[in-house]
């Protein structure tokens, strides 16, 4: 695969700029976000990843059996795991696909006729415009989806995941984790023909460091 190509790939998962917003979160911004579940967010400052080192990893993904399998050594990959990782709720109610409630509930909090790209959202945040806690929320989790858990080939937020918009009350009743899992999952199926990867590629790297630190940690306890 020639570097061309592997840039391509992961040019949409825009971890700088996620980074860059929670960089330009005011004190108000982060004592609203910590109230919701996305507050573990909040932890992951300047989390860069390297695009080599992750599509090395997606590259070594079963997606029939969720696992990463290198040479003899095999990672389970699973909701429950991307809770460990990312900290976001697991086991809640199911994130479904009719969007048309939740988007026009986006729509009406900024008063807009039509959904903008995520970079509305986020400058709003870096400017530190005035705005209401429904929309620091919302804009928060824009961001969130669009650049770093649930990242795609589009800069458009996606329609898959705007009913959990219709009750800001109810977000942390449903299952994240497994919108993560699932959106990760069925991008690796398409990594081979798509020019675009999406997916928490932060949840890929940090699950293959993981086993091989406590591998290691292992080796050093019992010789």
């Amino acid at each position: 695969m020639t570097d061309a190509t592997e840039e391509t790939k992961l040019t949409r998962f825009s971890v700088k700029y996620f980074s860059e917003v929670l960089e330009k979160l005011s004190k108000r911004h982060r004592d609203i976000i910590s109230k919701s579940c996305f507050k573990t967010l909040l932890l992951f400052e300047k989390c860069s990843v390297p695009y080599r080192l992750a599509l090395w990893i997606a590259q070594k993904v079963d997606v029939n059996s969720c696992d990463i399998i290198v040479r003899d050594k095999v990672i389970p990959l699973s909701k429950e795991s991307v809770h460990i990782v990312l900290g976001l709720p697991v086991g809640g109610l199911p994130i479904s696909s009719n969007s048309e409630i939740g988007k026009q509930k986006i729509l009406d909090t900024f008063g807009l006729s039509s959904l903008p790209t995520v970079k509305f959202f986020g400058d709003k945040l870096i400017r530190n415009e005035s705005m209401s806690d429904d929309q620091v929320l919302i804009s928060f989790m824009m961001v969130s989806l669009n650049c770093f858990l649930c990242p795609n080939s589009s800069l458009q937020p996606s329609t898959k995941y705007l009913s959990a918009f219709a009750d800001l009350t109810s977000i942390d009743k449903l299952d994240w984790s497994n919108l993560v899992f699932e959106w990760l999952m069925k991008h690796l199926s398409k990594l081979e023909k798509s020019k675009s990867f999406g997916g928490c590629l932060y949840y890929l790297v940090v699950s293959i460091i993981t086993l091989s630190f406590f591998q290691l940690l292992c080796f050093f306890v019992t010789s």
